[in-house]
């Protein structure tokens, strides 16, 4: 069968939620890289055995053989290799968790409740060699608000999740445009009390101003200007209240 990108991810949704509840891992890093490695569904691969992540190996037993490109001696080389084939979409969503949970590059992972963290982390892990891994897993979860899956499976209203990317940059200032200035816009009325503030993209006098009452009840420097140390405050004040929650 060939699917949409929205039928695919409508189908494997409750799956995903259940693998969050269960593994901790967050539903809109596996839904995300489960449609992008597995070309919402259309693979060869995933049609062939449910494999939605290319994991290699025998699963139970059950395995097919495809052709596939590996480095050798310095060159690509197309070589027989065995993939895992599993008898429906929920064991190949569990088996790519378990592997989160069970190796140990990939322990800051497990139960973050940052989908911002997690596209960052995973990539730092060396999940993947696509240089621009982080911006696709991002472009994903945001267009199709993969992070409410997240909410969902935390029992949270979906208005309780940050859709905004951390500052990759690590500064945000007076005059600072774009979702940099919607991220900590966003954290400022959501975690920092300020409703005032309004996630407009636009840093201008009412964001600077609450982030310098913000800084001044934090006990560090009332600048005007989140960078690191800022930065690092919300999102872990963030990362707290998503666990409370």
């Amino acid at each position: 069968m060939t699917y949409t990108a929205e039928q695919f991810l409508k189908k494997i949704k409750p799956y995903v939620l259940e693998d969050m509840r269960r593994s901790g891992i967050l539903a809109s890093l596996t839904a995300s890289q489960a449609k992008i490695e597995s070309g919402s569904g259309t693979s060869g691969l995933t049609k062939k055995a449910n494999n939605f992540f290319g994991i290699r190996g025998i699963y139970n037993g059950q395995f097919v053989e495809m052709m596939t490109s590996e480095w050798r001696n310095g060159k690509y080389e197309r070589v027989l290799a065995k993939f895992k084939k599993y008898p429906s979409f929920a064991e190949s969503l569990a088996d790519h968790s378990g592997m989160f949970n069970r190796m140990k590059r990939y322990k800051n992972l497990r139960d973050c409740r940052q989908w911002q963290r997690a596209v960052k982390n995973v990539k730092a892990d060396e999940y993947a060699t696509e240089p621009n891994y982080v911006d696709i897993l991002k472009k994903c979860i945001q267009t199709y608000k993969l992070y409410e899956w997240d909410a969902e499976a935390l029992g949270l209203d979906p208005s309780e999740i940050c859709p905004y990317m951390e500052p990759l940059d690590r500064s945000v200032r007076f005059g600072t445009t774009g979702e940099d200035a919607r991220w900590l816009q966003w954290m400022l009325n959501h975690v920092a009390g300020h409703p005032e503030v309004e996630a407009d993209g636009i840093a201008g006098k009412t964001t600077i101003s609450a982030l310098m009452e913000y800084q001044k009840m934090q006990n560090v420097k009332f600048d005007g200007i989140a960078g690191p140390i800022t930065i690092g405050l919300l999102s872990d004040q963030y990362e707290k209240k998503l666990h409370i929650g």
